[in-house]
């Protein structure tokens, strides 16, 4: 393994989420920029529109990769970052492209981190960034950072301190890790920061839940998960309709339109509804529209779905297996769960094997007097299931900033601390 990587070439310019707690959003979309070669992608967008997160009060970068697979994430100009909750529905209708990632995990590769955690993280980097948690300690020290190797010294650190940032590269004979913040370029070291390898064991809990993705790529138009086509009644009497498809895999709605009036419009979107039944390189279905017309009795629309490579074989296996983890009961379908985590679950950490345990998608439910009953997917990889339970960062932002004589009156005064309030609102930058 080499002895230092730096991933930072590749990043966008660093960007500030100012009061709103989205830092989750702002690494997710700083790694999709990086793995894409892309400058300015719309962080709002995150915050505005996945559901599993809570905007500006918490979230979680494996949701927004989620989100970046499934849906992609447009240009920031689409929707412009308002450091608010803002609507999914202000984000522009066509944009004109979107980027996706193939790849991504929506859980950590591991949980709180532990003496094996810097090779594991390193191993990681040396195919591109990687996105971890933190804990902001509450002392003003790492907001008040401006360069060097920060390693912290202090006391505990509260549990809603938790904070998300990309790591781009290490350094074995400084012993740090290098990460981008989301802080401003006028923060650390023109946004980066440099922490020490013994900060991932004690107190700042660095490199925890690590995620990455990989196959970055723009979606221009055509390029899409979800098509539309219209049937309009162009004549003078009422239109019935009827639609059937001749593949399981592809889905359409609405499945059912009883008539369509003189000159009205029917929108049907078109999906696929299982991408593990559409067989490689390609497939085609026909998608047949039967009428009362008796110019046009029978229409067909082609659909062609070209499914991305994937590993392994998909399917839900039956079947309960019942375990106990850190003395709490944990209920999975169809095998036991490797479990790492804290937060819901502090002390839920261990691993149990089962063999033969079917590659695929399977649901898990989590039952214990802290969680009640949660259940979420998760994929089982070489009969083993690596699950973790919910996570949410609150994501901690910068409340320190260093006022500077900028007027030449050899004093610190009105004017310097309207410049500090104007770099707290995220109006201008250091």
């Amino acid at each position: 393994m080499a002895k230092s990587e730096d991933w930072s070439g590749n990043d966008s310019p660093v960007k500030n989420q100012r009061g709103c707690g989205s830092c989750w959003a702002f690494a997710a979309a700083a790694l999709t920029e990086n793995l894409g070669n892309r400058d300015d992608l719309s962080e709002q967008v995150l915050v505005s529109c996945v559901s599993k997160s809570n905007g500006c009060g918490s979230g979680w970068y494996g949701y927004a990769l989620e989100y970046i697979q499934n849906n992609g994430l447009p240009p920031e100009d689409c929707h412009p970052y308002i450091a608010e909750n803002g609507n999914c529905e202000n984000q522009c209708a066509s944009p004109s492209s979107v980027v996706k990632v193939d790849t991504h995990d929506t859980y950590g590769q591991w949980g709180v981190p532990d003496e094996e955690t810097v090779s594991n993280l390193k191993y990681l980097l040396q195919t591109g960034p990687v996105l971890v948690s933190m804990l902001v300690p509450d002392d003003g020290t790492f907001s008040a950072y401006k360069s060097g190797i920060y390693d912290y010294e202090g006391n505990a650190i509260p549990e809603n301190r938790g904070h998300a940032v990309l790591v781009v590269g290490y350094n074995d004979d400084g012993q740090y890790f290098r990460a981008k913040n989301s802080w401003g370029p006028g923060w650390g070291e023109d946004g980066y920061f440099r922490i020490a390898y013994d900060d991932i064991t004690d107190d700042v809990q660095f490199g925890g839940y690590a995620c990455t993705a990989s196959g970055a790529h723009t979606a221009e138009e055509g390029d899409v998960d979800k098509l539309t086509f219209v049937i309009e009644n162009s004549g003078t009497g009422d239109l019935n309709v009827s639609i059937s498809a001749d593949k399981s895999w592809l889905a359409y709605a609405p499945q059912n339109i009883s008539s369509i009036s003189p000159g009205e419009k029917k929108e049907v979107a078109v999906s696929v509804s299982d991408w593990s039944e559409v067989p490689e390189p390609e497939d085609t279905a026909t998608i047949s529209i039967g009428s009362n017309d008796p110019d046009n009795p029978l229409l067909t629309v082609s659909v062609r779905a070209v499914p991305k490579s994937e590993t392994g074989a998909f399917g839900i296996i039956s079947g309960q297996v019942v375990t106990h983890v850190a003395g709490h009961p944990v209920n999975v379908a169809g095998a036991t769960v490797t479990v790492q985590g804290r937060s819901a679950v502090s002390d839920a950490v261990g691993q149990y094997t089962l063999v033969n345990v079917p590659t695929g998608r399977h649901d898990i439910r989590f039952e214990s007097e802290y969680l009640g009953s949660v259940t979420t997917k998760v994929t089982v990889t070489q009969g083993q299931i690596s699950v973790m339970p919910p996570i949410s960062l609150s994501c901690a932002t910068q409340t320190i900033v260093n006022m500077q004589d900028i007027d030449g009156d050899t004093r610190v005064g009105l004017a310097e601390a309207i410049r500090a309030l104007q770099i707290v609102a995220g109006i201008i930058t250091d």
